[in-house]
């Protein structure tokens, strides 16, 4: 992992101090540029299509990426992780890692960026967190569309009508999801936040865009049963969705 990701959780209070080393890290250093994750050895990534990696006028692309532009300033030698979709028709796109913190309530962070030019319209990219991937196996997830962030709702986990927060393109940003799948409120933070049984805090760039959010997804669209830990995270693009996600510096914790 990147140094700034665990200084970044450090300043906003959603880490201890102490804990200089998050349950899962992914900064997607260890791939080579061009492939998907889950083509190297070793890794923990699973990817829908496989082997759509190369500009040969494919729908649907998912690969490592150098970022030769220093988006994500870190140099040109960093690499990201790419989601993009020429067209909005139905072909799956789905990455999706296991075993991250081994915990009901968890904190979860990462970079993005939505590209000025390629930014993601039809009903968007979705990150899901729950049991497994899989609509079914969530508990809790958002949505970057439109130039917003947006909660979701339903057995679908669909975004909803109203957005969180509006997202700059072209621009890195942070995103921490605080995550209460447990049966008892958690305190977090230095002003010493409390998040409720079943429900989910959102930070955007340090600032909470969401507060108390209720899951979704699962069998009735209340998400998956309180109580199950939180061992996978998945990113989603939904039908019809167009446009690009790009994604760094992933890391994931318990709270307990």
């Amino acid at each position: 992992m990147k140094p700034h990701s665990i200084y970044c959780l450090i300043l906003f209070g959603l880490m201890p101090v102490v804990s200089m080393a998050a349950a899962f890290q992914e900064d997607f250093q260890a791939y080579p540029p061009g492939v998907l994750p889950e083509e190297t050895g070793g890794s923990p990534w699973l990817a829908r299509p496989e082997g759509k990696t190369n500009d040969d006028g494919g729908v649907v692309i998912t690969r490592i990426e150098s970022d030769r532009g220093n988006l994500f300033a870190q140099g040109a030698d960093n690499h990201y992780l790419r989601l993009s979709r020429s067209s909005g028709n139905g072909d799956t796109q789905n990455v999706a890692v296991n075993g991250l913190a081994h915990s009901p309530t968890i904190i979860l962070t990462l970079d993005f960026l939505l590209p000025s030019a390629d930014a993601p319209g039809g009903m968007g990219y979705v990150l899901r967190v729950g049991n497994a991937a899989g609509n079914a196996n969530t508990a809790f997830a958002i949505c970057l569309n439109d130039g917003a962030l947006w909660p979701t709702s339903g057995t679908g986990v669909n975004p909803t009508k109203t957005p969180l927060a509006s997202i700059s393109l072209g621009t890195v940003h942070h995103l921490t999801l605080v995550m209460n799948n447990s049966k008892e409120p958690v305190v977090y933070g230095p002003q010493r936040s409390q998040l409720s049984a079943g429900q989910m805090d959102v930070w955007l760039d340090g600032e909470c865009a969401g507060s108390g959010l209720a899951k979704s997804g699962g069998a009735d669209g209340s998400g998956i049963k309180t109580g199950v830990r939180l061992d996978s995270f998945s990113i989603t693009a939904k039908v019809h969705t167009h446009g690009s996600l790009w994604v760094d510096n992933i890391s994931c914790d318990s709270l307990l």
